[in-house]
């Protein structure tokens, strides 16, 4: 699997997991930042309360919680869920 964003270079991924991990990291950086509060070695979503104890985790989880501003970005962010 590879990004869907064009002009990403992200490729080669074998799992849907990870894409969306990228997408959300790369592609989404200030929604995740706003998202994001990290309490020692967890995170906690500011969205829903939901807890977390990896950052990579959290990530996933920001994918479905966080809403993205820019219409292009957020039709690729479904697209990429929906794989």
């Amino acid at each position: 699997m590879k990004c869907t964003l064009t002009g990403c270079a992200f490729k080669g991924t074998l799992t849907k997991a990870n894409l969306i991990i990228h997408f959300v990291r790369k592609h989404c950086a200030a929604e995740v930042g706003a998202a994001l509060e990290a309490k020692g070695e967890s995170y906690t979503c500011k969205i829903c309360s939901k807890e977390m104890k990896s950052l990579t985790a959290f990530h996933y989880h920001a994918a479905a919680c966080i809403s993205v501003k820019d219409t292009a970005t957020a039709e690729l962010l479904k697209q990429v869920q929906a794989l």
